[in-house]
């Protein structure tokens, strides 16, 4: 049994906090940093992505407590899970590592029933074991306190190493600093080095404090180069005003994280926002381009055909599609987010001093953004 993957730093810029890794899994499985998760329960294999963007792949399944209890006591219910779970990983390219993330969706800790029905649905799926996570801990005003998160924290380990012979990768809420201080204390006293820090639905630059402090206290303990960061939940802002939206989320592997992973929060448009795609559809389209670091908003098919990316997979005509819009955005954003967290990659790898001004031509990136970004490596000391 273990907790710890094989990490190891092989590059890092000396002025800020890009870095590449080299992750090993198992014998046969090694993951490069930075990378971007393919979300498999969002794309279809009707539509191949680009092979160089294929590195860590996205599991994801959320179960209220009813679903548990059906799947684990009627074998049509669990037969359908299996099934859901078995066509995502079909998707699974060869020689890629993959994380599966079980989500409990109750406003409250799991029980030891469920959590034990969650862990050994994900285990067979997964190259490092994920703790569970849960969907209403990051809300304002969740009843799920620290107390019983880190006790809910140690019975899931306990019941992953029942079966264990994959690295653990410890989960992190939305936590206060010293809480924060805490956890990771008590994940070191259980060995486990590979951490998944749930954004809950927001982006690594607004919650650069809470991310720094987790490399702070990994610092303190002298194993932050044998540390592997996941950003687990990761969102785009929506700024209505703007044609285009400063890409928040790749700047990610600026402030210390090792990889990047999808949105996984519950969506619950208010109003206005319903209002407005009614009105401008087109406002439904938010696309990355890595060229500029900016999401493209209310961009025409017409237009994209203009600037398409040579290195998409995807075929233009399926963004002239209105009823696909939503799946087009996800399957273009993971590609082309992966493909440029591999370039960034190549970068730290072939010149690490040239990684900030490498972002700071990034027509989108904010000078207020490049400061935190040149202040990272002081703020985790």
């Amino acid at each position: 049994m273990t907790s710890q993957a094989d990490i190891k730093t092989v590059d890092l810029d000396e002025k800020s906090l890009y870095r590449t890794q080299r992750i090993k899994v198992s014998s046969s499985k090694t993951l490069l940093t930075p990378t971007k998760t393919i979300p498999l329960d969002k794309i279809k294999l009707i539509h191949p992505l680009n092979k160089q963007a294929l590195q860590l792949n996205e599991m994801f399944k959320r179960l209220n407590a009813e679903q548990i209890k059906q799947a684990n006591e009627d074998n049509d219910s669990f037969s359908r899970l299996e099934k859901d779970l078995n066509a995502q990983k079909a998707k699974i390219a060869d020689g890629t590592i993959t994380l599966c993330f079980i989500d409990f969706n109750e406003q409250r800790i799991p029980s030891a029933e469920e959590i034990e029905f969650m862990t050994e649905i994900a285990y067979p799926h997964t190259d490092l074991t994920c703790i569970p996570t849960i969907n209403h801990a990051n809300q304002a005003g969740s009843s799920i306190n620290y107390v019983d998160f880190k006790k809910y924290a140690e019975r899931a380990i306990e019941t992953i190493e029942q079966l264990n012979h994959k690295p653990i990768m410890g989960l992190i809420p939305k936590l206060a600093p010293k809480k924060i201080s805490d956890l990771i204390q008590f994940y070191h006293g259980k060995g486990i080095n590979s951490f998944a820090m749930d954004f809950g639905g927001g982006n690594p630059i607004s919650q650069a404090t809470r991310l720094f402090k987790v490399q702070k206290e990994l610092n303190k303990l002298k194993i932050l180069e044998e540390s592997y960061i996941h950003g687990h939940n990761i969102n785009v802002r929506v700024q209505k005003a703007k044609d285009v939206i400063p890409a928040k989320d790749i700047l990610g592997f600026g402030v210390g994280l090792s990889s990047l992973g999808e949105k996984r929060t519950v969506f619950r448009p208010n109003p206005a926002f319903i209002s407005m795609i009614q009105t401008n559809p087109l406002n439904k389209f938010r696309l990355f381009n890595k060229k500029d670091y900016g999401y493209w908003k209310g961009i025409t098919a017409e237009d994209l055909t203009k600037v398409f990316p040579k290195d998409c997979n995807l075929p233009l005509q399926v963004f002239s599609n209105p009823s696909q819009m939503g799946y087009v955005q996800r399957v273009f954003n993971a590609e082309q987010l992966a493909l440029e967290s591999h370039h960034i990659r190549d970068i730290v790898h072939e010149d690490s001093s040239k990684s900030l001004s490498y972002v700071r031509s990034k027509k989108h990136v904010t000078q207020d953004d490049m400061a935190l970004l040149e202040k990272a490596q002081k703020k985790i000391k």
